[in-house]
């Protein structure tokens, strides 16, 4: 394929694919589906808009000849002219693949080009946002939808899994036992307030940047602040000196001992406060991240200040949902849990606490809850989790709970040892009238 140098390769892919359609009316029917008019201009425009038009009436290409557009368009001289034209320029036919790259791959800079027009007088910010978005919207736009056939879909399976796979692990690695995440998944991190969400975060995005570029967006914290924890977690210097502003020699000696690791880490932190979706979004293609991080859901500018609480939630949710799909991102958003009711007390949260919006229960591939709540019979069994994070919806996988140990003072988790793993049946055989619920895979059948 040829690159574009300038708006005359444009105009003659244009005037090539209108006059190869209309010689030979069999490739009308792929010319008005894979392109759209936004795609030709002046006259060029006219005549892909009549063609369109009548197939759409007809469904056949066979009807869509040069007379058919000629009457279509008022059936004057000066149509039946600029019909003319267009057929005697001996488009070449072999090139109809190049024609149409070109056609759409220009049309594409003309837009962005007015589109950067339209940045450089934007007055507001919410403005700029939105200018910013649809050039990205540009960007990322696919070419068109693609189906495929059994046979297609036996060499790429074979190809996808005799290559190596691409694994993604873990700040803490246990969890990728359960949730394997790949491009375009879309998960939910809930906790309760000073549950350790943020520090969880942190622990990911510092695992994931060794080979993925991550944008982690603060929406209420500021980067030096988000900065401090990340060092506490990985130099285990108390959070306390590091507010203190009071670093010892020794501590001075630790930091300067992650520098080198620390500049090899591809990560953007971003104070976002005031962002919407598309503005994340926005700023995750600018920076070319495989991953986003959102600290956290509830706080993302909504789109409209009528929405009810739920309303916006549900919107929310379904947009970070399409940023994942649709630029094969991994986004994993912090859910604030809101603090337990009197009677959910003594309780485990579940996948319904995030329900702010069922829309999120709905959306996610995955959600965690890390819970302060440790239930009595794990503590009897000797062990000394502070927190359970818990696996609630795992559509590729199974779920879990993962005792786990929180150091507020270092911001960091560790897997925490379990003396007796058996200790979940104990507690069923002691009481066996508890209910045992587990999630069942999202196809199962239901008896009413």
């Amino acid at each position: 394929m040829g690159e574009l140098v300038g708006y005359d390769d444009w105009l003659q892919a244009q005037n090539c694919l209108l006059g190869a359609a209309l010689i030979d009316s069999s490739l009308v029917p792929r010319i008005v589906t894979e392109l759209s008019v936004e795609d030709f201009s002046g006259n060029g425009r006219l005549i892909f808009k009549a063609m369109s038009d009548l197939f759409r009436q007809s469904r056949s290409g066979e009807d869509v000849d040069p007379v058919a557009i000629s009457h279509y368009l008022g059936n004057s001289n000066e149509t039946r002219s600029l019909i003319g034209q267009y057929m005697g320029l001996s488009p070449n036919f072999s090139e109809i693949d190049r024609y149409i790259t070109l056609a759409k791959q220009a049309a594409k800079v003309s837009r962005l080009r007015s589109l950067a027009d339209e940045l450089a007088i934007a007055t507001s910010f919410d403005e700029a946002v939105g200018i910013a978005d649809a050039i990205a919207n540009q960007l990322m736009e696919h070419p068109g939808l693609k189906g495929y056939e059994p046979a297609q879909l036996l060499d790429t399976f074979y190809a996808r899994h005799k290559a190596s796979h691409e694994r993604i692990d873990w700040g803490l690695r246990v969890v990728g036992d359960y949730i394997r995440i790949k491009r375009g998944n879309f998960l939910i991190l809930g906790a309760e307030p000073s549950g350790g969400k943020t520090a969880f975060a942190l622990e990911q995005m510092w695992a994931f940047s060794a080979n993925h570029r991550v944008l982690f967006v603060s929406l209420e914290t500021d980067a030096d602040t988000i900065f401090d924890r990340l060092i506490s977690s990985l130099t285990s210097i108390p959070m306390d000196a590091l507010m203190d502003g009071k670093l010892q020699p020794q501590q001075w000696t630790q930091v300067e001992e992650a520098r080198e690791e620390i500049a090899r880490r591809t990560f953007k932190i971003l104070p976002g406060a005031g962002l919407s979706v598309s503005g994340i979004k926005a700023a995750a293609l600018s920076y070319r991240a495989d991953i986003v991080i959102i600290d956290y859901l509830q706080i993302i500018r909504q789109s409209s200040k009528r929405l009810s609480r739920y309303e916006a939630i549900t919107e929310i949710s379904m947009d970070l949902h399409i940023l994942a799909q649709s630029t094969g991102l991994i986004v994993l958003a912090l859910s604030q849990v809101t603090n337990r009711d009197p009677q959910s007390r003594g309780k485990p949260l579940g996948i319904h606490s995030a329900r702010e919006s069922g829309q999120i229960e709905a959306d996610a591939d995955a959600i965690l809850m890390l819970d302060k709540f440790v239930e009595k019979g794990l503590l009897d069994s000797g062990c000394r989790a502070n927190r359970v994070l818990r696996i609630v919806k795992n559509k590729n996988g199974r779920c879990c709970n993962i005792p786990v140990i929180f150091d507020g003072k270092t911001q960091t988790f560790t897997k925490a040892f379990v003396p007796n793993p058996e200790w979940e049946r104990v507690k069923k055989k002691a009481n066996p009238q508890q209910d045992d619920w587990e999630q069942l895979p999202m196809d199962t059948e239901v008896p009413f």
